[in-house]
Formats: C-alpha cells, structure tokens, sequence
C-alpha cells in the first residue's frame, strides 16, 4: 500500500499537534520533499548563506540522498523557513551541526525521523501516513507544474518509473489543478 496523500488541512492537523523540531520535520518532507534519511541528515550548513543567515534555498548534500541520485537545490517555502527561523533561534543560531536533534543533543537517526513522522500521523487521526506521505504529497503538488524529467530530478529518483509511482492521480491537488487549468 502507498504512503497516503494528504491535503492542506490533513496537513494543518499535524503540525498543529507537533512541536518546534517535528514541525521542521513534517515540513522538509511535505514542502521540501526529502526523504526520512535526507531530514536526519539535514545540516544547518546547507541552509546558512554566505553571511550565515538563513538562505533561501536548503542545499542538499549528494552524500545525503540515496546512492546515484545527487544532491538538489531547492527553494524553501514561507512556512519551512519560519520553523527553521524559529529553530534556529531557539538553538542560538547555529552555523552548522544537525538540525534535528534527540534527546542526548546528538542527529536524530533516519529510523528516529521515520518514528517520529509516523507517530504524529497517527495521533492526528491519520489513518494510511507513513514517514513517506510528505514525499508523496510533495509530488503529487508539482506534477501537474514540472515535467515529469524535471520532477524526478527534484525527487532525486534514478528513474523516472519511480517518480510517476509516486504520483497520487486522486488526489486533490491534481484535481485541483485540472479544474483550475480548465477554467482559465
């Protein structure tokens, strides 16, 4: 079974239930489309510009995602970069160094991340999310936006096949869109 799509308000259900660094974590995954392992290996130096202020982008390492598929440049969305403004305050503006963190001060492990994500789904009332729901709902967003060559190099997939695996043709956002594309 494929990790469920959720819509806007699915969505303002988890993040209102989560705090400062799950808050981080839905949103890399549902705004940034990054998978349990590349939120566990999020560094506040792929997110500080030249002048160590948050930059406007998040810099994926290549060594952070999955073998063969490269890094990414991607644009931060307003609420992804408020939480981390917010982190990022709360832990004294740091350079570099994890951004999510566990209990002893240490990287949340990729396992940990997927934990977490799934425990929040689920004491939202989310019946069908996985750790991987973000990612899904992610792609299912741009598809109906990017060509399918450029959204797979967004998800940083291999092949294609798996991007348009993760597509949820169903879902309201595609919809959405169809209709919107229709009526203008």
């Amino acid at each position: 079974m494929k990790a469920k799509v959720l819509c806007e308000i699915e969505l303002g259900r988890v993040l209102d239930i989560a705090d400062m660094q799950e808050t981080v974590a839905v949103l890399l995954s549902h705004r940034a489309g990054l998978r349990a392992c590349e939120i566990a290996a999020t560094d506040w130096a792929w997110l500080r510009d030249a002048s160590g202020g948050l930059a406007e982008d998040i810099d994926i390492s290549p060594a952070a995602t999955k073998a063969g598929t490269g890094g990414a440049r991607l644009p931060l969305p307003a609420d992804l970069r408020r939480a981390l403004l917010r982190l990022s305050a709360a832990r004294r503006h740091p350079r570099s160094g994890p951004v999510l963190l566990n209990a002893r001060g240490k990287r949340l492990s990729a396992h940990a991340v997927a934990q977490r994500l799934n425990r929040l789904y689920s004491a939202a009332g989310l019946d069908g999310c996985t750790s991987h729901s973000g990612r899904r709902t992610f792609a299912t967003r741009l598809a109906p936006k990017l060509p399918i060559a450029d959204l797979q190099k967004v998800m940083r997939h291999a092949d294609a096949s798996t991007t348009v695996r993760y597509i949820d043709p169903s879902a309201d956002a595609v919809i959405a869109e169809a209709v919107r594309a229709l009526s203008a």
